[in-house]
């Protein structure tokens, strides 16, 4: 038991970090490129808020999950390697979505583009 309670103690604070940090320099350096995909102002801002709270959501939501699956840990080397493996997973789940939100306004700015050459 005295494993898990070390092994949360350690992973709360790195997936607290990843979340804020990450979260706050893609939410920031990331409006330009909804404001690319989208030509008015107020609704890009609103689209990037979106993203980021679904991108905290989704640290959030996996944070709990990954915290009731941990396996029974016995010595130092399984609790770093659970942590290890669970920090993995989430930065594994949100590059894949990142990339996602990237071709999502790739595809966006595309579609844009194509109409004002139609006009």
């Amino acid at each position: 038991m005295k494993y898990h309670i070390i092994g949360y103690l350690s992973y709360l604070p790195i997936i607290g970090f990843i979340t804020l940090y990450v979260g706050k320099r893609c939410h920031t350096h990331g409006l330009i490129f909804v404001k690319q995909a989208i030509a008015d102002e107020s609704t890009a801002i609103a689209i990037n808020n979106m993203l980021l709270i679904g991108y905290y959501l989704v640290n959030l939501g996996y944070a709990v999950f990954a915290l009731t699956q941990w396996r029974h840990i016995t010595s130092m080397g399984e609790l770093i390697s659970e942590v290890a493996s669970q920090t993995g997973y989430i930065v594994s789940i949100l590059a894949g979505l990142h990339y996602f939100n990237i071709l999502t306004l790739f595809l966006i700015r595309k579609h844009s583009l194509n109409n004002q050459h139609k006009n």
